[in-house]
């Protein structure tokens, strides 16, 4: 029988046999759930079309950029109120077709459409109201 090294007391020798097993079992684990990699996989796809859509809003189609510059431009940005909201994807930009109700100076309630192009992250661009 081979006499054990009296230098290494028993209490460091348990401490290193369960610093090994530890090691052993993250090296394990890691390797059962397939590496680092394994959180990339779970994130999901977000597609364009998906990103576009969320622009705007699912209670009345706004488009919060559009419909401040459209307040802007108004006499009376209080008496806003959007009628209809539609867009196209245009690649680059996109194009918002707003049509809406808004005081003029004398208070009567009017139609208008407006025209504008948002970029892909939802900030104006450009745009144009006309009188319906």
């Amino acid at each position: 029988m081979a006499a054990q090294n009296p230098k290494i007391s028993k209490s460091k020798r348990t401490f290193f046999w369960i610093s090994l097993s530890i090691l052993v079992l993250v090296i394990v684990i890691s390797i059962a759930s397939g590496g680092s990699d394994n959180s990339k996989s779970d994130k999901p796809v977000v597609t364009r079309k998906e990103r576009v859509d969320a622009l705007f809003s699912d209670w009345d189609g706004d488009q919060d950029a559009v419909k401040d510059w459209i307040k802007s431009q108004l006499n009376d940005p209080d008496s806003y109120k959007n009628i209809a909201t539609k867009f196209k994807d245009e690649g680059d930009s996109i194009l918002v077709r707003t049509e809406f109700t808004a005081k003029n100076g004398f208070g009567g309630r009017l139609r208008y459409l407006c025209y504008a192009y948002i970029d892909s992250a939802g900030h104006f661009m450009h745009g144009n109201i006309v009188q319906k």
